[in-house]
């Protein structure tokens, strides 16, 4: 990204904290991803009392030592060759107070960057309503309190200027995530050893929500749902493999011969519960757990795959989910054939759109199964002239999404129309 924005004149100066000696299972270390030598990156430790790692910012937040260093750094920086705006990108949502204490400090454009709809976000468990309210306090405080912000999906885009209706529409605009198209072109990666030949090989990778489902089982699970608090109804089931594992068990019980020589590959973050699931599921023979690997192998995995997968939480009738799984920019890179489990929202169009794209709601195994039965006959029917990338799905090339983020942000930066609430 630092090289593109060069090429749109501008120039990246990345403030952020020490690498963390600890990661959870959604910021797992990729020592192959280095960053840019384009981008300058200045560390800032994290002070002890620091809660900014948090999704929710603390009450006094403005005293937090973290921030409070981070925007003294920035200022310090600003001094030394001047910055022309500033974008605070989150999560952690603990940043938030960052990007109005930097807005009053530095005095020049700040932007808000977020990658997922925050308070609007139905994959959050909040522990009451009262813990959700200060965050919709937050994000509605920081939305109007800075000069304009970016989600990442139309659909959040529209969610807000509903949830948030003081803000101007020219200050909220959206641009979606992507992946780099390059990568899944030339020749083909060595094909991972664990990827048996003359096996169908059904891929998901990434991390599932199988942990947090689990805390959702039993009767204390049941409990702790009926105390939290949920931005929308959303089933976390369905955003793990649960019904994909009965979709293929009611597959096997049918003898269906598309289903000889089927595997299905989870290739991310292990966590015991994924085992569980999969012990308990009667096809545990047909399931192979890969764990995490770094991001060229798992390209390897996507590009060699028959076919791929992409769940979302369940939501019912009438809602349209805001977010869209970042894999789903990787499948469509790859023209793979996908099968989606998805509520409606942009996720699901994107997977319909793509004519090697088919979708079933995420919490109907019935359903789950004729799509996955629909996704064997799409791959079998493409394996000898796999097609390549649709043009349309090349809007989602990170080059032409940086060139939209960086002509947002020069129309901000020169029009004071746009930059007012």
């Amino acid at each position: 990204m630092a090289e593109l924005a060069h090429h749109y004149g501008w120039g990246i100066t990345v403030v952020t904290r020490e690498p963390a000696k600890q990661r959870s299972s959604w910021d797992p270390q990729d020592l192959s991803l280095e960053a840019s030598k384009e981008a300058v990156i200045e560390r800032v430790q994290t002070p002890q009392g620091s809660h900014v790692t948090t999704n929710t910012p603390a009450v006094n937040a403005d005293q937090d030592p973290f921030l409070s260093a981070l925007v003294e750094r920035t200022a310090a920086l600003h001094a030394e060759r001047p910055f022309d705006a500033v974008v605070v990108t989150m999560p952690p949502y603990g940043m938030a107070p960052a990007a109005l204490m930097a807005k009053q400090r530095l005095g020049i454009p700040v932007f808000v960057d977020l990658q997922d709809p925050w308070a609007l976000d139905g994959a959050f468990a909040y522990s009451n309503k009262a813990q959700w309210a200060v965050n919709n306090d937050w994000m509605r405080k920081v939305m109007t309190g800075t000069d304009g912000v970016i989600m990442n999906t139309p659909e959040a885009r529209e969610q807000v200027l509903q949830a948030v209706p003081t803000l101007s529409p020219d200050r909220l605009t959206h641009v979606n995530n992507g992946c780099t198209f390059t990568d899944f072109e030339g020749p083909m990666p060595p094909r991972p050893e664990e990827m048996t030949p003359g096996h169908f090989h059904l891929v998901h990778t990434g991390t599932l929500h199988t942990a947090a489902w689990a805390r959702t089982r039993g009767p204390i699970g049941w409990l702790r749902q009926k105390r939290n608090y949920r931005a929308e109804p959303a089933r976390i089931a369905g955003r793990t493999a649960y019904y994909l594992l009965k979709a293929i068990a009611q597959l096997g019980r049918a003898d269906d011969p598309r289903l000889n020589n089927f595997r299905l590959a989870l290739v991310g973050v292990k966590d015991p519960a994924i085992h569980g699931m999969i012990q308990r599921s009667g096809v545990a023979d047909r399931v192979d757990v890969i764990g995490f690997v770094p991001y060229q192998t798992s390209l390897a995995w996507i590009r060699h795959a028959d076919a791929l997968f992409v769940p979302l939480f369940g939501l019912p009738k009438g809602h349209r989910s805001r977010l869209v799984p970042s894999k789903t920019y990787e499948y469509l890179a790859s023209a793979r054939p996908i099968l989606g489990a998805l509520p409606q929202g942009d996720a699901r169009d994107l997977v319909e759109r793509s004519a090697v794209g088919t979708c079933a709601d995420p919490c109907d195994p019935n359903a789950l199964a004729e799509a996955l039965g629909r996704v064997i006959d799409l791959a079998q029917a493409h394996r000898d002239q796999p097609p390549g990338p649709e043009p349309w799905a090349r809007e989602y090339d990170w080059p032409r999404l940086c060139e939209r983020f960086f002509n947002t942000l020069h129309a901000w930066t020169s029009d004071p129309a746009d930059t007012k609430g």
